[in-house]
């Protein structure tokens, strides 16, 4: 629960300057994150997103998670985390991961925070929102590499947005 209270946090300071813009924007061709080669793309509402500035994070936490962000020259943010649900030890491994009625949600956030979409689980009486799943087909906690594919539904005070043809291959630290 603390990690996703952080998580919210640092996604809304990281978002909270710049223009205001509710629509991914292309960013071209992949690049990478630091130069490490991370690539993160989708079809958001029918819009390619396909930034350049993608970071990973794999963290060891009871449950462990792994964090996949990327952000548009506009700010926005668009990113997803997988844990596994309802066990408390062992690392990730391949396999499909619920997103939204489980630990494991997705986000589109605009600049400054609002408005905003995920696919998250229900807490503290708040009920669980979006859905879909993201497919991780590789995992190495040694290598500190994962890829995988993904599709989801997210859901805002503004509408839904869907979530197309995404993958995923990062290096995390």
């Amino acid at each position: 629960m603390r990690a996703r209270v952080a998580l919210v946090t640092l996604v809304i300071f990281a978002v909270s300057c710049g223009k205001s813009t509710t629509s991914p924007t292309n960013g071209g061709s992949p690049n990478n994150s630091g130069g490490n080669g991370s690539t993160l793309s989708a079809v958001i509402d029918g819009a390619t997103w396909n930034q350049s500035n993608v970071t990973a994070r794999y963290s060891t936490a009871n449950p462990p998670y792994l964090e996949v962000d990327s952000i548009d020259p506009a700010n926005n943010l668009f990113g997803l985390l997988i844990r596994r649900f309802g066990q408390n030890t062992g690392d990730l491994t391949p396999g499909t991961y619920e997103i939204g009625p489980t630990n494991s949600n997705a986000n589109f956030i605009s600049v400054g925070g609002s408005p905003s979409w995920t696919a998250s689980p229900g807490v503290a009486g708040i009920p669980a929102k979006g859905s879909g799943s993201v497919v991780l087909t590789a995992f190495s906690k040694t290598a500190k590499t994962a890829s995988g594919t993904f599709s989801f539904v997210l859901s805002g005070t503004s509408g839904t947005k869907t979530v197309t043809n995404g993958t995923f291959s990062v290096k995390f630290d």
